[in-house]
């Protein structure tokens, strides 16, 4: 199968990340057990991570990657949304699949999968194929991320060495619960009988509800301890510097290609899981560690692009939700630079809306809204009207080009633009920058 064929093939089933389906969501793991049984089973074969979280989980999964890498391991990582090229979700050693082998990754998939478009999801399809892909080339460790939840995610069929859940929030409470218990038992999903289980400082019930399902399933279960493990080394510019002291290593400093002081919570999740990958046979040491969170890359988080035409500087985040805005608010608000920030916001019609823009007018007074070409996505008016609620300015335009023009304009040549409210928004304002 080439890789346009692959392309349009997925194109056939249901994708729930981007665009309205005459089918509900379904979450299930019954067909992707069924697809994955078709198939032999490859996860059975593979020795992964699993990672779910509400936030700093892709932060998560880069950052292990970088660092097993970094330590001579073969690696497979797996991720989702993408941004511009489907590639970017299989990658191997840190590079994204070739096309040649995304086709023949798929079509190892479609020989079970067939053209029922109705039984499976284009998710799911896509998952089989990096899992299959990763059983073939026989990679030393695959980091594996949930696309949304845990426990019904289809990700969650594979049998991992250290099931990991990073900072739980607020998020898709359409589909994991109205209460913080609820959102936390279905992130805790992926802990298995008898595994070893990695956790980021929880709020109390989150916590608790994590103990219970550990003691249940009699899983070792760690809680990274980030005052303790990583500190943040004041310094006069925006550069985020921290000093690591992983368990039973030497200490070491680490220049991290990620903004953020809440980043030191991702990099104590990180040595908390590296330490538990010890009891597997995977070995990494403070220097290995060290290169690893220095050379970790991750496309829309926090990325900050200079326009090569001139203009303000942009930042793109995906921030989509509640608990990751109030993220990005505070790291801006405490950068030792002050620029005039201008934001451009784009959000899904699922996402709470009102609790996001609410976080982020720390940022700035001054907002424009932008629409997406997704039957998922707010129209740039109706969301408008929700950002007047606490910007005093707030414009809106058909997309995010018209959008960063805008945005430009307010901040003038020595600001900064902000694009965030979700990926689809960074993946737009990257092409645009491109």
């Amino acid at each position: 199968m080439k890789y346009s064929e692959a392309i349009a093939y997925l194109d056939n089933f249901s994708n729930w990340e981007k665009r309205a389906h005459k089918l509900k969501a379904r979450f299930t793991l019954t067909q992707i057990r069924s697809l994955m049984s078709l198939m032999g089973n490859p996860q059975r074969s593979i020795k992964a991570v699993h990672i779910a979280g509400t936030v700093g989980k892709g932060s998560v999964c880069h950052m292990l990657e970088s660092v097993a890498r970094a330590a001579g391991y073969s690696t497979g990582l797996y991720t989702s949304p993408h941004l511009n090229d489907i590639r970017e979700r299989v990658r191997f050693d840190g590079e994204m699949i070739s096309k040649k082998a995304f086709g023949e990754a798929v079509a190892r998939v479609a020989q079970f999968a067939g053209r029922d478009f109705d039984k499976y999801t284009y998710f799911e399809i896509i998952t089989a194929a990096a899992i299959g892909e990763f059983a073939a080339r026989g990679v030393d460790i695959a980091i594996i991320e949930t696309g949304l939840g845990g426990r019904l995610d289809a990700t969650n069929i594979v049998e991992p060495l250290v099931s990991v859940i990073t900072t739980i929030g607020w998020d898709h409470q359409h589909v994991l619960g109205n209460r913080m218990t609820d959102i936390a038992r279905e992130k805790a999903g992926i802990i298995k009988s008898g595994g070893r289980a990695v956790s980021a400082p929880q709020r109390a019930p989150a916590a608790r509800v994590l103990r219970e399902v550990a003691e249940k399933k009699n899983a070792a279960l760690s809680f990274a301890a980030p005052e303790r493990l990583v500190t943040a080394v004041p310094n006069a510019c925006d550069s985020a510097i921290f000093r690591a002291r992983p368990k039973g290593l030497p200490k070491f400093d680490v220049l991290l290609p990620l903004e953020g002081e809440f980043q030191k919570i991702n990099m104590s999740v990180v040595m908390e899981t590296v330490d538990a990958l010890r009891a597997s046979g995977f070995y990494i040491d403070s220097e290995e560690m060290k290169r690893g969170f220095e050379s970790v890359e991750f496309p829309g988080r926090m990325e900050l692009v200079r326009p090569s035409g001139g203009g303000p500087d942009v930042l793109l985040d995906g921030a989509h939700n509640e608990t990751a805005a109030r993220a990005l608010a505070r790291h801006l608000s405490g950068r030792p630079s002050k620029p005039k920030i201008a934001l451009v916001v784009s959000m899904m019609k699922d996402k709470d809306a009102e609790s996001a823009l609410r976080e982020l007018r720390a940022i700035s007074g001054e907002i424009v809204v932008a629409g997406l070409p997704y039957d998922r996505a707010w129209e740039p008016e109706p969301l408008a009207k929700i950002a007047s609620i606490h910007f005093r300015k707030v414009r809106s335009a058909p997309d995010i080009a018209t959008a960063l023009k805008k945005a430009a304009e307010t901040a003038g040549a020595n600001g900064l633009v902000c694009v965030t409210g979700s990926l689809y928004a960074v993946a737009a304002a990257k092409e645009v920058l491109d």
